[in-house]
């Protein structure tokens, strides 16, 4: 007897449910990864200066580090959820900010976040009064306008997958994704 087909909503690599449903045979799918799969925490250290050849490098370093120290402790790739995430911040902020930059190399997926994420890292605390918050940089003037016109500041997880690196600097897993299902792809309701 055939196993059952799994059915789910697929989850974009820009970080969005697709509002669709689809419906994969077991014998021919495989996952990637599954919950245990070992992953490395990745901490963002605050401070900026992370550009996608800091990041790039760092993950290099962890992949030589790792097996050489741990080698009975394998790890499949990276995680991290962070507000730095947010999959908005390409049109909040700027396309061009090292943090989006980043975002593009990972595959990003919702996790459940207030609607302030990130408020307190940026400004140092999460009680501030939109109106009077200090505006003193691009992304903290960018955050309060957001927020000023009733946006929600989320935050995200992502994973990338240690058999991926040499892929790191082309977008890989958004290349993989026809452009017009990333164009359509919608936040799904939590």
């Amino acid at each position: 007897m055939d196993e059952e087909p799994v059915t789910g909503c697929p989850i974009s690599p820009a970080g969005v449910g697709l509002r669709c449903q689809v419906r994969l045979p077991l014998k021919t799918w495989r996952p990637v990864l599954k919950p245990g799969d070992p992953m490395l925490d990745t901490h963002i250290p605050g401070g900026g200066g992370m550009t996608p050849e800091r990041c790039a490098d760092t993950m290099r370093q962890a992949l030589e580090f790792f097996p050489h120290y741990f080698p009975d402790q394998p790890f499949v790739g990276f995680a991290c959820g962070s507000w730095i995430l947010n999959p908005q911040l390409a049109e909040i902020y700027t396309p061009e900010s090292n943090m989006v930059k980043w975002q593009r190399e990972l595959y990003l997926y919702p996790i459940s976040s207030g609607s302030r994420s990130g408020v307190t890292f940026v400004f140092g605390t999460d009680d501030i009064d939109l109106q009077t918050a200090p505006r003193d940089t691009s992304l903290r003037r960018a955050l309060l306008e957001h927020l000023e016109a009733g946006g929600r500041l989320i935050g995200s997880g992502m994973f990338f997958l240690n058999e991926d690196f040499a892929h790191y600097g082309t977008q890989h897993y958004l290349s993989h994704w026809p452009p017009s299902v990333l164009d359509d792809a919608t936040e799904l309701d939590t």
